[in-house]
């Protein structure tokens, strides 16, 4: 069966997430596009594939992991199409038929946090300008690939962390990423449980340790579950958003009096690494104060 677009979703106890994202599923145009829906279950216990079966969709079960998982339902996949979706994305109805008729190899949506907060919306902006300057889209913005390609490349490597970005860092020595119009909406579930800066921070550190460090995947797979378990962590938030927006503006200045950038697209860059520098050291260095206080009086 030959089919447009195989929509691939892991799951890994996302129930409820899963059931919101296939709602918005039934709601695409009927006859336009034709699509699959291919939940790729990683060994839940909250009745997910349950929910899959609701919705009329055989759950495939495999080995736990977002890339094996992936990968699996790549593999069943019909479509010319290939689009991943995180469980607890909710796509625009108008997805597909923008997907259908994109002139592009590879690419994502364009990213919406809901629900939106200020911080939040400085995040949903850097996620667009990481995709559409550096040609690194990450999984929530809903990345699709033509399937000859992704077959082509291997799939997803297979490792236990940043599989997404990889691939990406793969597709655009073929291509630069097409940033389609109708917009994916996430669930600020993370953000919220974590803060906007405790998930920053660990992003940074993992990409810092992997590329910089050249620590392996496992560790940071395992650092990176340690993290979420953190409570959330969000006393710093304004001061280090303030200081980190000035970072960027002053940075921004410089660059209208110097030659150091020869593009605008360099200058937005770096206004986002040294502004994104600046929030990382602002809460790090407020933390560190704070504990300093906190072993004085103890």
């Amino acid at each position: 069966m030959n089919v447009d677009v195989s929509i691939i979703i892991p799951v890994l106890n996302d129930a409820a997430a899963l059931a919101r994202c296939q709602e918005s599923l039934r709601a695409f145009a009927g006859g336009v596009v034709t699509y699959e829906v291919i939940v790729v279950d990683g060994g839940s216990s909250d009745g997910s594939v349950r929910v899959a079966k609701d919705f009329g969709i055989d759950a495939l079960i495999s080995e736990r992991g977002r890339a094996k998982q992936m990968n699996a339902g790549a593999a069943r996949a019909n479509g010319k199409w290939l689009w991943f979706l995180h469980a607890d994305c909710v796509p625009h109805s108008e997805s597909l038929i923008a997907l259908k008729e994109a002139d592009a190899l590879w690419g994502c949506f364009q990213h919406e946090i809901d629900p939106s907060s200020i911080l939040l919306s400085y995040v949903e902006l850097g996620d667009h300008l990481r995709a559409r300057l550096l040609g690194i889209p990450y999984g929530d913005q809903g990345m699709f690939v033509l399937k000859s390609i992704f077959d082509a490349l291997g799939g997803y490597p297979d490792q236990p962390i940043l599989e997404e970005v990889l691939l990406a860092l793969k597709l655009r020595k073929r291509k630069w990423p097409v940033i389609l119009g109708p917009t994916l909406k996430t669930d600020a579930r993370r953000w919220i449980r974590r803060g906007v800066i405790g998930v920053t921070r660990t992003n940074w550190t993992v990409m810092f340790r992997y590329f910089v460090r050249r620590r392996p995947p496992d560790e940071l797979a395992e650092y990176y579950r340690q993290q979420q378990s953190l409570p959330h962590s969000e006393q710093f938030h304004f001061t280090s958003f303030i200081i980190a927006s000035l970072a960027a503006a002053v940075f921004l200045g410089i660059r209208l009096r110097t030659i150091l950038f020869t593009t605008i697209a360099e200058a937005i860059i770096g206004a986002f690494i040294f502004g994104g520098f600046g929030l990382f050291v602002t809460e790090w260095f407020l933390r560190y104060r704070r504990d300093k206080k906190h072993d004085t009086t103890s």
